[in-house]
C-alpha cells in the first residue's frame, strides 16, 4: 500500500493505493480512517497462543542475562 492525499476543493483527504502487481485491486483506493480502523481491530484480535508466548519470554530473559551479564563483566574489568 501507498500513501497518499487527494485534493478536493478546500482540503486534501488521506487515502492508501494497492500497488501490488496482479492485484485486482492494483491502483484502487482506500480511505485512511476505515482501513486503519480495520488494521486496528485486527490488531486488536490477535493473541499470541501460550507457547508462543512462554518461547518469547525465555528469549527476552535469555537476552537480558546476557546483557546484564556482560555489563557485570565490563564492571568487573574497570575496577
Amino acid at each position: 500500500m501507498t500513501a497518499c492525499r487527494s485534493k478536493g476543493r478546500s482540503t486534501t483527504y488521506p487515502y492508501y493505493l494497492c500497488d501490488t502487481r496482479n492485484c485486482p485491486e492494483k491502483r484502487k483506493s482506500f480511505r485512511r480512517e476505515r482501513l486503519e480502523g480495520d488494521y486496528e481491530t485486527l490488531l486488536t484480535e490477535l493473541r499470541p497462543s501460550e507457547g508462543l508466548f512462554h518461547l518469547a519470554f525465555d528469549i527476552f530473559r535469555d537476552q537480558w542475562d546476557a546483557k546484564v551479564q556482560g555489563v557485570q563483566t565490563q564492571s568487573t574489568s574497570l575496577r
